[in-house]
């Protein structure tokens, strides 16, 4: 957790982002106390599992939701599965949510969040795509094994 505050001046949010880079109890404990004194809690997104290399990790959702129960707060998600994530740049291009395709490998994030907001979704198998996801209840409109099938699913 990064506290945002000027100098001398207690935190006015709490920004929730990737943990992996070294994030502590400490830190935990210090986002905690901010918002239990007034800050606002922000993620950068509440994905529940991160694939690496080596495996599945806690991702950002989890310490999200650690400082959710313990301060009663509500984040305000940035990122996904947020419908502003997957609007705002329609809007920016003057488009609806019917003409985009969301593509990606996390069923609550990218098909739920895009599902959310009424755009197509595809199910990518790579990454986590091909693992369980707890929790989520999404369903793709379309699954394939990887982003070199998507052309000729945008032709079919």
């Amino acid at each position: 957790a990064g506290l945002l505050a000027g100098p001398g001046e207690p935190p006015s949010h709490v920004l929730v982002a990737d943990p992996s880079y070294g994030a502590t109890y400490d830190d935990l404990d210090a986002g905690f106390r901010a918002v239990r004194a007034g800050a606002e809690l922000v993620a950068t997104q509440v994905n529940r599992i991160a694939v690496r290399d080596d495996g599945e990790h806690l991702d950002t959702g989890g310490w999200v939701r650690l400082l959710e129960y313990a301060t009663g707060a509500s984040a305000r998600v940035l990122g996904k599965p947020s419908p502003e994530f997957f609007t705002a740049p329609l809007d920016a291009l003057g488009r609806g949510p019917e003409t985009a395709l969301v593509v990606g490998d996390d069923l609550a994030a990218d098909i739920g969040g895009g599902r959310s907001v009424g755009a197509v979704t595809v199910l990518v198998r790579s990454g986590k795509g091909d693992r369980p996801q707890p929790g989520a209840q999404a369903e793709p409109d379309a699954v394939v094994d990887s982003v070199a099938d998507l052309p000729g699913l945008l032709r079919g």
